[in-house]
């Protein structure tokens, strides 16, 4: 969630499924992205996923079959596979 500074109102930028929880934002050096992880029940992989910084469809960039340590960082430059 993000909050305006305009109007202090709440904004959700992600919508996990149910069982699932979303965790470790990372805004793009740009401020346009947002990397986060997608962590699932035991047994299901947790997901690296990107968004667009006022929320949206979430795209998964990656599946990690173990369980994700932190949360993601984005390159110096801002691109998805440094």
């Amino acid at each position: 969630m993000v909050i305006s500074l305009e109007d202090f109102t709440l904004h959700r930028l992600t919508e996990p499924p149910p069982l699932a929880q979303d965790w470790g934002p990372s805004f793009s050096p740009d401020g346009q992205k947002l990397l986060f992880i997608r962590e699932h029940q035991v047994g299901q992989p947790d997901e690296i996923m990107v968004t667009s910084a006022t929320g949206g469809d979430a795209i998964r960039m990656l599946s990690e079959p173990g369980q994700v340590e932190g949360p993601p960082q984005w390159s110096f430059d801002g691109r998805l596979d440094g």
